[in-house]
């Protein structure tokens, strides 16, 4: 009965045993399986992972490069803007910074000159000056000798030589000349300050010239930049036909007249002024077509207005006949013909109220505007 009992107990055990090693082996097998499931997707997870990577480090380095290439670009945009506004503002600052030296020149070349008339007028004051000096100082010395000279007369005196005759004889040549010294002197005091004066005159008459020439000038530069200004707003202002043929060609008499006045000899001066006005030849070529062109127009306008005139006349007058009214059968209508009106206004009240009112014939007004018109 043990034996029996080991017996069935080593069999359940077995049974057991491959049973647990069956499961076992159905568990081991299906976690192997399920391993390498599990494997497969991390691995389809990894290269999802690097494809997607991949795809959003190349379009991220696309839309760099995309951005690199535009920012370039703009840049290189900006900069040639800021080229071509530099340049601009460049040339802007160069033209007014060669007018300022232009004007500065010639301001400083009037003064200039106004220095040197100046100058020499004072070197030529400077000459009368000393010359005068030099009269002054030959006048003192004759003074200062001829007071030696009254001096010594004087000692004589005191000590009893010489003769009365000789004493009257110098006193009064020394009285003459000490007169015509002091004449002399005052002449000559006078005439320095007429010098003077006069030239004190015309140094105050020479500044004020000076500063009313600058005025003038300023005033002339002012004007001209604004006749720059507004022909620079005038050429923006042109039309195509303006800019392909913007001025009238001179006529063969015209050229002739030209050519006859440069060659004339006497007319140098006038040739050489003719010459700085070159520039304002195209200023007035345009003026004088800006004047054709209004007076043109006027004429147009002068024309339309007559013919608006005209076609409000004969409107008027076809209204006039299409419209009957009293104020309109009391006018004179060129277009409106009315027969029997003199017998139906003659005729008695009664005899007007028992029948009726005569017909009027009317013409049609475009026909008689048709006729008028022909």
């Amino acid at each position: 009965l043990h034996n029996e009992r080991l017996d069935m107990i080593s069999r359940e055990y077995c049974q057991q045993l491959e049973m647990i090693c069956e499961e076992f082996d159905l568990e081991r097998a299906m976690l192997k399986e399920h391993h390498h499931t599990e494997m497969n997707n991390i691995d389809d997870i990894l290269y999802a992972m690097d494809a997607m990577h991949q795809a959003d480090e190349s379009e991220a380095l696309a839309e760099y490069e995309m951005m690199e290439v535009e920012i370039k670009n703009k840049s290189l945009e900006g900069k040639q803007a800021l080229r071509l506004k530099l340049g601009t503002k460049i040339e802007e600052l160069w033209q007014q910074f060669r007018q300022m030296l232009h004007n500065c020149n010639e301001i400083n070349e009037d003064r200039r000159t106004a220095f040197d008339i100046i100058k020499q007028k004072d070197d030529k004051r400077s000459k009368e000056i000393d010359i005068n000096n030099r009269k002054l100082a030959r006048l003192e010395k004759q003074i200062r000798q001829l007071r030696a000279k009254l001096r010594a007369r004087t000692r004589g005196y005191d000590k009893g030589e010489g003769s009365a005759k000789d004493d009257d004889e110098d006193e009064a040549f020394n009285r003459a000349e000490r007169m015509r010294l002091a004449k002399d002197f005052h002449q000559t005091k006078e005439e320095i300050n007429q010098v003077r004066l006069h030239a004190s005159e015309k140094l105050v008459r020479l500044i004020i010239d000076s500063s009313k020439a600058v005025k003038e000038l300023r005033k002339q530069i002012d004007k001209a930049v604004s006749v720059l200004k507004l022909a620079e707003i005038c050429r923006k202002l042109e039309t195509e036909e303006e800019k392909l043929v913007p001025f009238y060609v001179s006529s063969l008499g015209e050229q002739k007249n030209l050519k006859n006045v440069a060659v004339e000899p006497s007319s140098r001066l006038l040739a050489e002024a003719m010459q700085d006005c070159y520039g304002l030849e195209n200023f007035w070529k345009r003026y004088n077509k800006v004047l054709l062109d209004k007076l043109s127009l006027d004429k147009e306008k002068d024309s339309l207005t007559a013919e608006n005139q005209q076609l409000r006349r004969l409107l008027k007058q076809y209204m006039d006949s299409i419209s009957v009214n009293e104020q309109v059968m009391n006018q004179n209508n060129p277009l409106l013909v009315v027969k029997n009106g003199l017998t139906s206004c003659k005729m008695p009240e009664m005899c007007t109220c028992l029948r009726q009112a005569p017909p009027k014939t009317v013409i049609e007004a475009a026909h008689v505007a048709r006729q008028l018109l022909n």
